[in-house]
């Protein structure tokens, strides 16, 4: 339907207006863009050229959905909520009714803001993936804010991409360092918000949803079809010997992370302690997860969720989403361009960006 005048570098988030237009936040160039509803005239809201009326500094993330036609921005390095109205502008500055940095906050448009923490409990002995029992982090609480009563609820816990804490080490040259570790099959809960403020987690477990009403109230709906992809044990050796080579994460990687300033010596003679762990083969999961960790569960205009069923699609094709009603039944299947992702959606359409030429590129497109 329409492409944008602009190309951004990273479109860290971004929102449709009843009126039609769209807020983007482009966080690559720091800029908070109003453009219009044929993507072709942009005004900047926020930005550090002095064309806007506020400079964007630190970390800036949303646009999430207020109340009404208003619009929240949360500046991560000031603590703050901005409110912007219809227009655009911002209207009030307030404290968040949170003392953390949000997790993949999401608004419901009823003055919630749902958003994730590291679940306090959450490091726990790794025997699986590693050797030593060296703690992972791997589950993350769930938490509902009212942004006008200032009040939040844990509504529940979901299951994170096993993150490894890194092991501490001295080099031969007394360098300090932290040795990384990889997960070769991260699998993680999704979840999304709906307008009427329901939470809807998509287990990456057995592909069920569990739907969290506004008032506390839980119901689960039947798992998902899906057709589980089984690793063989030359699947899993493949895979492990295929990472070990990378160059962002096999040999070259330590090379790539030290300080420049580090004697050359140092740099050449330390490579093997600071290569990155590996899991055995035979400790991998016997099954590929079901959709990505990030950008795999989203909720559309219409309360309908897409949920991504193959979470590393090759050969240049685009993904394909399951389309699944508020009762948990899949009303549709939809396959997206390939090289796009999701970037949000309108009544009846969707936002897709996608790299072109080392910039990102916006396109809005009828889902029908």
């Amino acid at each position: 339907m329409a492409t944008a005048a602009d190309s951004f570098l990273v479109i860290f988030g971004l929102l449709p207006l009843s009126s039609g237009r769209v807020i983007v936040n482009d966080l690559g160039r720091r800029q908070v863009a109003l453009f219009d509803s044929t993507l072709r005239e942009s005004r900047p809201l926020i930005d550090n050229t002095g064309s806007a009326p506020r400079r964007y500094t630190g970390l800036l993330t949303g646009p999430y959905r207020g109340t009404g036609d208003s619009t929240v921005l949360y500046d991560a390095s000031a603590q703050a909520m901005l409110v912007l109205d219809a227009s655009g502008t911002i209207a009030r500055v307030t404290a968040p009714p949170f003392a953390v940095v949000p997790i993949a906050p999401a608004g419901d448009g009823r003055g919630h803001l749902v958003f994730a923490l590291n679940a306090p409990d959450a490091a726990m002995p790794d025997s699986a993936l590693g050797a030593g029992g060296r703690p992972i982090v791997d589950s993350l609480l769930l938490i509902r804010a009212d942004l006008t009563t200032r009040r939040t609820d844990t509504i529940a816990k979901v299951a994170e991409a096993a993150r490894y804490i890194g092991a501490p080490g001295v080099d031969s040259c007394g360098i300090a360092f932290f040795r990384t570790r990889i997960n070769p099959l991260p699998s993680a809960d999704g979840w999304a918000v709906l307008s009427n403020g329901t939470v809807a987690v998509v287990r990456a477990r057995d592909l069920h949803i569990d739907w969290i009403g506004l008032d506390g109230t839980t119901s689960a709906s039947p798992k998902l079809p899906h057709e589980w992809h089984r690793l063989t044990d030359s699947d899993k050796v493949a895979l492990v010997d295929s990472l070990k080579t990378r160059p962002a994460i096999g040999p070259a990687a330590p090379l790539a992370l030290m300080d420049p300033r580090i004697p050359p010596a140092c740099r050449t003679a330390n490579i093997a302690a600071r290569m990155p762990d590996f899991p055995e083969p035979a400790n991998l999961a016997d099954y590929a997860a079901p959709f990505p960790v990030t950008g795999g569960v989203f909720a559309d205009a219409d309360d309908d969720l897409w949920i991504q069923t193959d979470a590393n699609p090759s050969g240049g094709v685009g993904p394909v989403y399951l389309v699944v009603d508020t009762g948990g039944a899949v009303i549709d299947r939809v396959q997206i361009p390939g090289g796009t992702t999701i970037a949000g959606f309108a009544p009846g359409i969707v936002f897709l960006k996608g790299r072109t030429g080392g910039a990102t590129r916006l396109v809005e497109a009828r889902i029908r």
